[in-house]
């Protein structure tokens, strides 16, 4: 088709997974380094005092770079076959996991590296177990979203949907973690817990986003017919690319909708069909995500509530009173 958009490319992929896994391995870091505290058995002051600093910028760096590496290295056949995204999520937790283990052994004991390499394979392993779904909803967007034409009115609704695999269930990776604990946590959970308060607010601004994508789709949508999809697009400026199929809609002859006066896309490229579906399946996303966040950051309140201060010290935040505990 003349002058139609050209396909996405991986290198798109790459895009929409590495800021997500950042963003996901900032949580890993906090809640990580959160759960460690000074004890007679477990971390001195000292090792509590470097993982502290260490675990927290970890967490970004090595799941940044993991998805760097598998981006560069991934091809598009890769991910045609569900198995193979499946796969691809796996690794990229075991890699992103087994790096993060590496430099908390390192940063605990440098003299018994390998050792403490196992001690924070199993230490942290609920931390590794909850990631696993998250990664494989995570791949799955990204993998929707690459199907999206780049500059579509798609596109960055499906680049949205990833960014919903990370916020959702950040105050449930929380609260799965510390209460398995059942022990007193660090200064740097509650550091974890701000994230979880933040992810409703992101997530209700991701929806208003997609609202606005909605209501553009049916203002230029309003009063449109099909037509020649060999016939050459307009290069003016007037095209709006849904993202997805190749129908061609045009407005019709007798359409005086105000919109068209103004509007700076006269001609509707895409599947209306798919796209109206699309943008319902985003609206129904988000409030769930968003319900589930609020649900979450209420439960991991309610547990930091009921967990003991350290020893020798008080509580940052002291939610006791709020549930009357």
């Amino acid at each position: 088709m003349a002058g139609s958009p050209v396909k996405s490319s991986m290198g798109d992929f790459k895009l929409a997974i590495r800021r997500p896994l950042a963003a996901l391995g900032t949580l890993v870091g906090l809640v990580a380094a959160g759960i460690i505290i000074p004890s007679s058995c477990e971390f001195t002051e000292a090792q509590s005092d470097r993982l502290h600093v260490a675990l927290p910028l970890a967490g970004p760096l090595v799941f940044a770079l993991v998805a760097g590496w598998f981006a560069r290295a991934l091809k598009p056949r890769v991910l045609e076959k569900r198995r193979r995204a499946v796969a691809l999520a796996v690794l990229l937790v075991i890699a992103s996991e087994a790096l993060f283990n590496v430099v908390a052994g390192v940063v605990y004991n440098p003299a018994e590296s390998p050792s403490s390499f196992a001690i924070a394979w199993m230490y942290f392993a609920p931390l590794h177990l909850a990631l696993l779904p998250i990664m494989l909803w995570l791949v799955f967007a990204a993998r929707a979203a690459d199907r999206v034409r780049r500059g579509s009115l798609l596109y960055p609704v499906a680049r949205r949907q990833v960014w919903l695999a990370v916020l959702a269930p950040i105050a449930a990776v929380e609260t799965l973690v510390f209460a398995l604990r059942d022990r007193a946590v660090s200064w740097i959970a509650y550091a974890a817990w701000l994230l979880a308060v933040a992810a409703p607010p992101l997530i209700a601004w991701l929806a208003l986003l997609d609202h606005r994508a909605a209501k553009r789709f049916a203002l230029a949508t309003t009063n449109v017919t099909p037509r020649d999809p060999s016939a050459p697009l307009p290069t003016d400026g007037t095209l709006l690319d849904l993202g997805v199929g190749d129908e061609v809609h045009a407005p019709s002859a007798d359409s005086a909708h105000p919109y068209r006066a103004s509007s700076d896309a006269a001609t509707v490229l895409g599947s209306l069909a798919l796209t109206r579906r699309a943008l319902a399946r985003a609206r129904v996303r988000n409030a769930i995500c968003f319900a589930i966040a609020v649900a979450a950051a209420i439960s991991t309140t309610y547990v930091l509530a009921h967990l003991p201060a350290p020893a020798g010290a008080e509580k940052p935040l002291d939610f006791a009173p709020l549930f009357h505990c």
